[in-house]
């Protein structure tokens, strides 16, 4: 479980840093007589077959349009990882963008980490930069939020416990709410 991966993976639907090419995954009912497209970095990811699923049972078709480790925020960051400023982020971000806009798609869901090294003032502005088009070209913009991040290995925690319970007395509970940002919260929903 530790090491599974959403199907896109595999697909070729997300090719991470080494380019800028927007590439569109077709699923849910490929002839559908609406289209939703889901939108965002690898957090986004996690949800494809999630959604894959309820689009193919409402007979929707599934345009899923992701690159790991970029955000829908218009705004450059240094990424440790690659050691530089992401600028495939950045063009393929504007370039996904367009591309969205111009489907003008019955639903777009976007949905991304929370977990980059923006400023309040650069999360808002850049969020709203890139989901104004987005809002204007779609009958609806749905914004889906982050899964709550422990700040610790909870699988190792589990097996420790049990595995030793006598001697490891850690707690491997958190709590979900606190490890979301209430900032981004409140600026999503005045979007």
């Amino acid at each position: 479980i530790r090491q599974s991966a959403p199907g896109v993976y595999a697909a070729g639907c997300d090719r991470w840093y080494s380019d800028a090419e927007v590439i569109k995954c077709i699923a849910g009912k490929e002839s559908g007589a609406k289209t939703a497209v889901l939108l965002g970095d690898s957090h986004a990811g996690q949800w494809f077959s999630a959604f894959n699923e309820i689009m193919m049972e409402e007979g929707w078709q599934l345009v899923f349009v992701t690159k790991s480790a970029c955000p829908i925020v218009n705004a450059s960051f240094f990424y440790e990882k690659i050691g530089r400023i992401y600028r495939e982020c950045e063009q393929w971000r504007a370039r996904a963008l367009i591309d969205i806009s111009s489907m003008r798609p019955d639903l777009i869901i976007v949905s991304g980490s929370e977990d980059y090294p923006f400023s309040p003032g650069e999360w808002n502005r850049g969020t709203l930069e890139a989901l104004t088009p987005l809002a204007a070209a779609s009958k609806r913009l749905v914004i889906l939020r982050d899964t709550p991040l422990p700040r610790f290995d909870v699988p190792n925690c589990l097996a420790r416990r049990q595995w030793q319970p006598a001697i490891f007395r850690g707690d491997c509970s958190f709590q979900a709410e606190n490890s979301l940002s209430p900032m981004l919260l409140q600026m999503h929903r005045r979007i």
